[in-house]
């Protein structure tokens, strides 16, 4: 049997009769009603279902389930009576655009298959943007826009869209488009664009073609063996539309040249771009070595450099210019995170190496005669320095310890011979 949405899918309002109500197994604030029938069409065919109200009451799901349409609604059993009467409203935004992409999709399925021989395979009716796929990777830009421009003149001619039920054994169903005949005994379900298509399909459609607007292609792709279209129609198209122009006009202000001039502009852009973060890192490398030799030269005995903008490069001239075999040296490079570099002896690189990373979350490893890692959050790195101070300081205080005699050892006399 077809549902009220499916005999007239312009109809908004409906009063149906509750058959069944019972809670919602996965939301506790929601109950799954069926009625007698229904405006709200329950998501089948590629195409999502509607939303609504039933009672007033919001309905953000209507699904199909062994022969039964349940709507989900945010109310509790209480709210309805089996047996009793209830308004039931479709959200006419959502329902006309399904109508619109859906319909626009069978049109371009059936004029792509008779000009090109291409099957559609499958297809898919996104939030913004929907596509279908073609049995084929051969498909090309100008054949797409041909279709295109046939589908937009079938639009024009104000082509009738209509539904009807057709019995199984009927031999009209021999030059019918489907992929298989449905489960069930029941009447199919035929769509008919007047000369043009015939498809079994359970979805809700214009009525006529004039209500579709225009059909714009946006892009295609190959994946695997198919090509993927990707499209919209009516509403969606005007209202892209009308993005595009803003951006438009909002790129020409920024970029100061005409629009025609857009792509050409950010591309020379991107060129000089590229060019100066070339150069950029070249003297970020040239610094590093420079500030590298400088800190040497200073014979410090630790030493934590941090560079906000810099990067792996910096790092890497940095310390073979800076490291000696007495300097404990850690060296931190980015805003936010980056890469991080301890060197000196191993002695005082082990011991600082988890205390560092701790502090910076940090991960790495020795690797060679340095330590290598990349810091996740340097917001604490300045207190990198102390953590060498000590390391040094207490190294320094084992040294001076262990080179100490004891007194009472220095003034003990020799020990005498032994009598004869």
């Amino acid at each position: 049997m077809a549902l009220a949405c499916q005999v007239d899918s312009y109809r908004k309002t409906f009063d149906g009769t509750v058959v069944s109500v019972e809670p919602c197994p996965d939301h506790a604030d929601k109950v799954l009603v069926e009625l007698d029938d229904t405006v709200l069409f329950p998501e089948g065919g590629g195409q999502p279902d509607d939303h609504g109200t039933l009672g007033g009451k919001v309905v953000d799901s209507v699904q199909k389930a062994s022969g039964r349409v349940l709507h989900r609604v945010a109310a509790s059993i209480d709210d309805f009576a089996v047996g009793g009467k209830v308004a039931v409203e479709v959200d006419w935004s959502r329902r006309f655009d399904h109508m619109q992409q859906h319909s626009g999709q069978h049109l371009f399925t059936a004029i792509t298959d008779r000009e090109y021989k291409y099957p559609t395979v499958s297809w898919y009716l996104g939030a913004e943007t929907s596509y279908l796929d073609l049995g084929t990777k051969k498909a090309t830009n100008e054949e797409l826009y041909r279709v295109q421009d046939l589908v937009n003149d079938a639009i024009r001619d104000r082509k009738a869209m209509t539904p009807k039920l057709v019995e199984r054994d009927s031999p009209e169903l021999a030059s019918v488009r489907s992929k298989g005949m449905p489960d069930g005994t029941e009447p199919v379900r035929v769509v008919t664009i007047d000369g043009i298509d015939s498809n079994m399909c359970c979805g809700t459609h214009v009525s006529n073609l004039s209500d579709l607007q225009v059909f714009q292609v946006l892009y295609s792709e190959v994946v695997k063996a198919i090509t993927r279209v990707h499209f919209v129609v009516g509403n969606r198209a005007t209202s892209l539309m009308r993005k595009m122009i803003d951006r438009e006009r909002a790129l020409t202000k920024i970029l100061a040249v005409a629009p025609t001039e857009h792509a050409a502009f950010v591309e020379r852009q991107k060129k000089t771009l590229k060019q100066q973060v070339k150069s950029g890192k070249t003297h970020l490398k040239e610094l590093g070595k420079l500030l590298g030799e400088q800190a040497k030269k200073s014979g410090a005995a630790h030493l934590h450099v941090h560079r906000p903008d810099g990067d792996s490069d910096f790092v890497g001239t940095f310390v073979p210019a800076a490291e000696s075999d007495t300097m404990l040296l850690c060296v931190t490079a980015g805003a936010k995170e980056g890469p991080f570099n301890i060197s000196g002896p191993m002695t005082l690189i082990e011991a600082v190496a988890d205390d560092i990373c701790k502090l910076i979350d940090g991960r790495g490893a020795i690797k060679g005669t340095r330590y290598l890692g990349k810091a996740g959050n340097l917001k604490k790195q300045g207190k990198i320095g102390a953590i060498l101070k000590k390391a040094v300081e207490d190294a320094q205080a084992q040294d001076s310890s262990a080179a100490v005699v004891p007194a009472a050892a220095a003034e003990q006399p020799p020990a005498a011979d032994p009598p004869a």
